[in-house]
């Protein structure tokens, strides 16, 4: 009788045991996974977070220009504003990474150290970034490009004048390590200068990734070319060019009749310091230059003269009247003198742009 009791006592005991466990399966499942994820989980957050590096390189030909994509070679690589150890970083890419090789440079230092020129991802707020986007550079050592390769040097060719409505132009040279050839480009000034400005860049045909790229100047005297800046594009509606004492960088976008978007940039930080209107034709002197603030509409201009706190329209308006100008056809602006030094702004007065 004794061990009938024992037995059973034994039998209840496993039969209550087995009640709690079935009252709580969620919290041991929880448990199980827990414990299995925890054995998985190195092998799969390593597998996810290792980069697997492999050298790459190729070259990409488009309607414009020949460009590169390329490796990085190195960890932690910084990418610099200028080509040279001593300018601002403002990127970096690691091993693994592709880049896009836009052009290459001469340290600025010592000649004999090159670097590559390549389009950012991101980049400080501000910086200049033309028509194929925002650049910096990279000491070529680090990255997977082909042996011997030397910055691609411009130089002037000849002047070939234009004929009935089309103006001249100049042939260039690019000397690529031994290999040369001949591209024309078209140069504008600014009035009261006495040297031209043109843009060699990855947005112009023929251009070669391993080229200097930028804005140069040509003197018509003498025919020399200068390297200004890397900053520019270009475009057949549009313009690029550099004060007289090579600080300022301007650049001009548009197409239409009236006003025209224009950016002006510190080439010594490539940020941009003015982002506003002008009218064709940069009227720059004595440092300054005609900027215009485009209202759209005639309710725009009476809005902004008591705004700003400026002169009466009404001898505007009479004027307008006097000459025939039907308002419809034309967008009212403001005019202002921009000190180039200070970028503070001085009324000057209204005017009219075509519209159409």
């Amino acid at each position: 009788m004794k061990n009938l009791t024992a037995n059973f006592a034994i039998l209840f005991s496993v039969l209550l045991l087995a009640s709690c466990l079935d009252k709580n399966p969620g919290k041991n499942a929880a448990a199980e996974n827990t414990d299995s994820s925890q054995a998985e989980s190195p092998e799969a957050v390593a597998e996810s977070e290792t980069k697997v590096y492999a050298p790459y390189f190729e070259e990409k030909e488009d309607s414009y220009s020949t460009l590169a994509d390329v490796s990085v070679n190195s960890e932690g690589v910084d990418v610099y504003l200028m080509p040279n150890l001593y300018s601002e970083v403002i990127s970096s890419v690691t091993k693994g990474d592709i880049v896009n090789v836009i052009g290459m440079a001469f340290d600025e230092n010592y000649p004999e150290k090159y670097w590559a020129k390549i389009r950012l991802s991101s980049y400080p707020k501000d910086l200049y970034c033309g028509s194929m986007g925002p650049f910096g550079f990279v000491d070529i050592k680090k990255l997977d490009l082909p042996q011997g390769l030397t910055p691609g040097v411009v130089s002037f060719s000849e002047y070939v004048p234009g004929e009935e409505h089309h103006s001249g132009h100049i042939n260039i040279e690019v000397d690529r390590g031994g290999k040369k050839e001949v591209f024309a480009c078209y140069p504008s000034k600014l009035d009261g200068q006495d040297f031209a400005t043109f843009v060699w860049a990855d947005d112009k045909h023929g251009f070669f990734y391993t080229d200097m790229s930028g804005t140069f100047s040509w003197n018509s005297q003498t025919n020399e070319i200068k390297h200004l800046t890397y900053m520019g594009s270009d475009s057949e509606s549009a313009w690029s060019a550099v004060s007289d004492d090579n600080k300022k960088f301007f650049e001009d976008y548009g197409t239409g009749p009236g006003s025209r978007c224009l950016k002006i940039y510190d080439m010594l930080t490539n940020r941009m310091i003015y982002s506003g209107s002008h009218l064709r034709g940069l009227d720059y002197h004595d440092n300054a230059i005609t900027v215009v603030y485009d209202l759209r509409s005639w309710k725009a201009l009476d809005e902004a003269v008591k705004e700003k706190n400026l002169p009466s329209t009404d001898d505007f308006f009479a004027k307008l009247s006097a000459e025939g100008i039907e308002l419809k056809d034309y967008c009212p602006v403001l005019r202002y003198r921009l000190n180039l030094d200070t970028l503070e702004e001085s009324f000057l007065d209204y005017t009219v742009v075509f519209d159409q």
